[in-house]
Formats: C-alpha cells, sequence, structure tokens
C-alpha cells in the first residue's frame, strides 16, 4: 500500500504522524512531501537534511521537498497545488495523511490544496502540535508501542534548535501519545481526523 504524507514544515510529519509511520515502515511504502526547507524563527536555511535523517529513523526512505517561504503559503496556492498534482499523477497513493485546518496559514492552505486535488482517496487528518488552539476531532486511534514513541521522539530530537519548543520536549511528545487513547483503554497512540475513507 503507498502512503503519502504531506507538511508544510520539517517536523511537521514526525510530530503529527512520526510513530505511525514507524509502525507500518515494514506493511507500506512511505512518502514523505515537506513544502517548506526553511524556518520563519531563525536562519536555518537546510533543515531538509534535518527533516531526511529524522525521517529515515522512522523508516522512510521517501522524503522530498519543496522551498515555499515559510508563513507565505497563501501567496503560491496554485503553484503548491500543481505540485501536490504532481504527487498524485506520480505516486497515485491508496491513502494520504495532510494537515487538518488550523489557525496556522501554511497548514491551511496546504489542507485545502490536499482536499482540492485528492478528491478520490483516503485521507486522514493530522496534529502536528498543540501550539494552535483549534476544534480537532479524533476519530481514529492508532496504536502504538513503545519503540514507536521512543523513534518518534529520538526523530524529532534531531531538531537541535526547535528543542526549546514545548511539543518538541520527549515528556510532553509522550503525554499526548498517552493522553489520545485513554478513553478507549490504549497505553499509546497517536490519533487523527478521518475526512475521507472510500469503500473497497
Amino acid at each position: 500500500m503507498k502512503v503519502v504524507f504531506l507538511g508544510c514544515h520539517c517536523d511537521d510529519i514526525e510530530l503529527g504522524c512520526g510513530a505511525t509511520i514507524n509502525k507500518n515502515r515494514n506493511n507500506w511504502e512511505i512518502y514523505c512531501y515537506t513544502f517548506s526547507n526553511s524556518s520563519s524563527f531563525n536562519s536555518l536555511n537546510h533543515l531538509s537534511d534535518i527533516s531526511k535523517k529524522s525521517l529515515e529513523i522512522l523508516g522512510c526512505k521517501n522524503s522530498y521537498y519543496f522551498n515555499f517561504e515559510t508563513n507565505n503559503f497563501w501567496k503560491k496556492r496554485q503553484e503548491i497545488w500543481e505540485n501536490i498534482k504532481s504527487i498524485e499523477e506520480e505516486i497515485s497513493p491508496d491513502m494520504v495523511f495532510t494537515h487538518f485546518k488550523d489557525e496556522h496559514q501554511d497548514h491551511e492552505v496546504i489542507y485545502k490544496e490536499t482536499i482540492r486535488n485528492f478528491s478520490n482517496k483516503n485521507i486522514f487528518l493530522y496534529r502536528p502540535s498543540m501550539s494552535y488552539i483549534s476544534e480537532f476531532n479524533v476519530n481514529y486511534i492508532e496504536k502504538i508501542s513503545a519503540d514507536d514513541l521512543s523513534n518518534k521522539i529520538k526523530a524529532v530530537g534531531l531538531y537541535k534548535d526547535y528543542i526549546h519548543k514545548p511539543y518538541c520536549i520527549p515528556k510532553n511528545i509522550e503525554a499526548q501519545c498517552r493522553v489520545i487513547g485513554i478513553k478507549s483503554g490504549i497505553e499509546l497512540s497517536e490519533g487523527f481526523e478521518i475526512y475521507r475513507i472510500l469503500s473497497q
């Protein structure tokens, strides 16, 4: 099964889907696409090098990067859609993981352009962090193992300049993975919102 993960910024995919990728590394043909390889917070311009190593820890051997300016995706919506369209045509995935529609302007653009393009694909929405408060309806829970969580934390840990961010702190990553499935009696998990599932 071919599965595509779309992220706005380096670290989004790891934070939102890292343990799920690690869990399915031997079962899925995984492709990760990140649309900005720079940061608006500092002078880092080659985060893609870190991201590639981070995703390799999780078992993703196919990671690709575009160079859209962080926080300005709205200026390039059509160009972003064209890139997503090319991904759909080249990979023809069975399943797509993308951002849910939160308040971050870049996340919203990737969400909208994913939905606009992948009209006949299974789509799952993920939340990369807790930094933008918005309603996120978790209706799919992916049970993960301690090893999956450990590799997720290890992967995020490569972003040394981001370690001060609350959602990059290992104990906070673990806390989120514990809280998501607590009502279902699941010790560790990642949560997603189903946008669409097509019958077989």
